[in-house]
């Protein structure tokens, strides 16, 4: 084989079950075939080298609009008295004005109070009584005010009800100003977002223009989980000089701030990287990134193949896996116990030990999180991601697996870590020694696609010719929900007063009296989708996490090609199904469990 400009080049050899003579004859004939190359990243091993790019271009981040000061009019009162804050200096660590800082906590206050106040929305924490969202903001508020705050000692003491009302006369005066805009006007208005987004957000890799994501966050209050030390804490404006951008030599933008001219604060061509710029995380200190938009990154869905094809490896090699970390549990038990409960119930591994975000994973949990009860059961229950609790019951087949769980904790205080010696890292690395390219969100994405794999196999069986797609797309959302709560990808969420007004709808729906067929389809539908809204809601899952990340699209592609079903009604949105482009061609006979 040989490779043309635009085609493959084919010698085709003669059959064999043919005479010699026939195929001297067929050998001195021209025997090609031409076969079209093809542009698809998935059909080409180009770009699996190290070196991604010959061209970068792009415009760089967008900044959000510079602050605009109050009127003058507008103050805070300090024990009744109105005080007067700085609306411009922001030459300190966070580059905001104090007046700015002040803006930002009083925002939080309307938001908290309009919440609390509203009896359809989940109720929040009050961060009027939550102690260290206070210290925390008013911690660095001090900070930007510097000498001119000291009269100001108490945060409790300070009234930012004029702030208040200001945000509240504000937004009630842009909604009216969108009411009263012409036509005209909406079209001038949006063509100067489009022109905006056109020039920021895009990048181009070697000739090839790809979305990206290029705005940054303007400054504000780190509102974060409710167990992060952090929260309240002022996230400072990122600035030009804070950024690097990663770009071929000859692109680098220019910036302006306001119309003044400013520096980057690096400029490198990593050829190896696709990020667009790169800046240190204010509030924790770790690298943020623009990048490529994630359902257009070819490399993304690059690493998505490859994830997805370690996990069907891991459907021939668990046996030997189970075996193995087994045989380990007396003389490495800490290692082995961790990959059985990995196994068993999917648990996140978890941050590196010192994290201070207050969630667990597997590799952080403590002897508090694990009740033993008789007949080798244990109750598992923690915070995990995200602030989302986990809680399991399950009893163990194995004794020995419980008797060795219950050491570790014996004589340990409820505050010690049941596995002291592991981190996520040591985790992964043991997976990997079990079988090539194995980490702990392989694991998860296999039992993720597993799950579901065997779930919509089951439904197969209830799928009846000329059932129409809200049936089947009901057997589907019903095979998904089982792999969220597989993996515990749950909300934070009360869904009493939700699951009751979906409960009424389906009730009205189904009371509402049809005449015509066409009337009757459209009861029909209208049902079916206020059950697919309830199943999840009385689940209280999140399903776009599982569907995103952890389940093989192909299983899906193949599914509803074997069942006649459309795949928009599955993957909904555009960048859902360009994100997945490369599993569109799956074919129906796919099999995730075998190779």
């Amino acid at each position: 084989m040989f490779k043309s400009k635009n085609y493959i080049v084919i010698r085709k050899m003669p059959r064999k079950n043919t005479t010699k003579k026939s195929r001297r004859k067929a050998s001195k004939r021209k025997r090609t075939i031409l076969v079209k190359k093809s542009n698809n990243w998935w059909d080409q091993t180009a770009g699996t080298t190290d070196v991604k790019w010959s061209t970068l271009s792009h415009s760089g981040p967008l900044f959000p609009p510079p602050y605009v000061p109050l009127p003058t009019n507008v103050k805070i009162l300090y024990n009744g008295k109105p005080i007067s804050l700085d609306k411009t200096n922001i030459k300190n660590a966070f580059n905001v004005s104090a007046e700015e800082a002040a803006m930002f906590y009083a925002q939080s206050l309307e938001t908290n109070d309009r919440v609390l106040a509203d009896s359809s929305k989940q109720k929040g924490e009050d961060i009027r009584k939550d102690k260290v969202f206070n210290t925390n903001f008013f911690r660095d508020w001090k900070k930007i005010m510097g000498k001119a705050g000291e009269p100001i000692t108490k945060l409790a003491n300070v009234n930012f009800s004029p702030f208040i009302k200001y945000i509240v006369k504000k937004r009630d005066a842009v909604k009216e100003e969108k009411k009263q805009m012409t036509p005209l006007e909406k079209k001038l208005d949006k063509l100067r977002k489009n022109e905006i987004k056109s020039i920021f957000s895009f990048a181009t890799i070697d000739g090839v223009r790809l979305p990206a994501t290029t705005n940054m966050q303007p400054p504000a209050i780190f509102k974060g989980h409710k167990d992060s030390d952090k929260r309240g804490k002022i996230k400072a404006r990122i600035v030009p000089s804070d950024i690097t951008l990663n770009i071929s030599r000859d692109s680098v933008p220019l910036c302006f701030i306001n119309g003044a001219p400013k520096k980057w604060g690096k400029i490198i061509s990593d050829k190896t990287a696709v990020w667009l710029a790169k800046w240190k995380n204010p509030i924790t200190g770790s690298a943020d990134y623009n990048r490529i938009s994630r359902s257009h990154d070819p490399w993304v869905g690059r690493n998505d193949l490859t994830k997805f094809q370690k996990a069907r490896h891991l459907n021939n090699k668990i046996t030997h896996i189970r075996a193995t970390y087994m045989k380990d549990l007396t003389r490495n038990p800490e290692m082995a116990l961790a990959v059985f409960l990995l196994d068993e119930l999917a648990i996140r591994p978890g941050t590196e030990k010192g994290g201070s975000s207050g969630t667990l994973g597997l590799t952080t949990l403590k002897c508090e999180n694990f009740k033993f009860k008789a007949g080798n059961k244990i109750e598992l229950s923690f915070i995990g991601k995200s602030s989302i609790p986990f809680s399991k019951k399950i009893t163990l087949k194995r004794k020995e697996v419980y008797t060795q769980l219950k050491n570790l904790c014996s004589g340990k205080s409820k505050k010690d870590m049941i596995f002291p010696k592991l981190t996520a890292s040591t985790l992964n690395a043991y997976l990997g020694k079990l079988l090539k390219g194995l980490t702990a969100k392989v694991f998860r994405t296999w039992k993720a696609s597993s799950e579901v794999n065997k779930e919509l196999q089951i439904q197969n069986a209830k799928i009846k010719k000329g059932d129409d797609v809200a049936k089947k797309l009901l057997l589907f959302v019903t095979a998904n929900i089982n792999a969220a709560i597989t993996l515990n990808h749950k909300r934070m969420t009360d869904n009493t007063q939700k699951i009751q007004k979906i409960k009424n709808n389906i009730k009205l729906f189904k009371d509402k009296k049809t005449n015509t067929a066409k009337q009757k389809q459209a009861k029909a539908n209208k049902i079916s989708k206020e059950q697919l809204k309830l199943l999840e809601a009385e689940n209280n899952v999140n399903m776009g996490t599982s569907k995103a990340n952890y389940i093989d699209p192909r299983i899906i592609v193949s599914w509803a090609k074997q069942n006649d079903m459309p795949i928009e009604s599955i993957y909904k949105t555009e960048n859902d199904r360009i994100h997945f482009i490369w599993a569109m061609e799956t074919p129906s006979t796919f099999d995730f469990t075998t190779l």
